[in-house]
C-alpha cells in the first residue's frame, strides 16, 4: 500500500474506500482533510463523530465476550485502532492502513490484545455488547 495515513480521519477514509458496497464522494475527502489527529492519537468519540460525517455511522460499545463484531473498528490496548474487516471460518482479517499490512487471526489473539473498545455499524451490536457513552469513551485514546 502507498497510502501513508496520519489520523483517524484518514484511516476511517481508507475504509470506506475499502468497502466496494460504500461510495466515497468529495464530501467525504473534505471532511477528512478539516480534522486532525493530535499527540495522543484521536479519542473514541472522534473517530466515532468523523465515522458519522462520511456515512459510516459507527456506535461506540465495550465488547465483554463472545464473538467479535466484523466490520468494526477495534482499539488494541497498546493505543492504536484498526480495522477487523470480516470474518471467514474461525479467522479474522485484521487491517491496519497505518502500518500498511492486512493479516489474519483467530478469535485468541484479538481477545488478548484488545482493549475491550470498538465502533461498529449502528444496529449491528451484539447482545453480550454495551453501548459507550461519551464520558467513558472519552478516556480511550487511539493512534490510527
Amino acid at each position: 500500500m502507498s497510502e501513508k495515513l496520519t489520523s483517524a480521519a484518514d484511516w476511517l477514509a481508507f475504509c470506506k474506500r475499502s468497502e466496494p458496497a460504500l461510495q466515497m464522494d468529495a464530501s467525504s475527502d473534505a471532511e477528512r482533510f478539516k480534522s486532525a489527529s493530535t499527540q495522543k492519537g484521536c479519542s473514541l468519540p472522534q473517530v466515532a463523530e468523523f465515522s458519522k460525517k462520511i456515512g459510516l455511522n459507527y456506535e461506540m460499545a465495550f465488547r465483554e465476550k463472545g464473538e467479535f463484531v466484523a466490520p468494526s473498528v477495534v482499539h488494541w490496548k497498546f493505543g492504536h485502532c484498526a480495522a477487523m474487516a470480516r470474518k471467514a471460518g474461525d479467522l479474522y482479517e485484521l487491517r491496519d492502513p497505518t502500518f500498511g499490512n492486512t493479516t489474519w487471526a483467530t478469535k485468541a489473539e484479538p481477545e488478548a490484545e484488545t482493549s475491550g473498545y470498538f465502533l461498529v455499524a449502528a444496529g449491528q451490536l451484539p447482545s453480550d455488547s454495551r453501548t459507550v457513552d461519551e464520558k467513558e469513551a472519552a478516556a480511550v485514546w487511539g493512534k490510527a
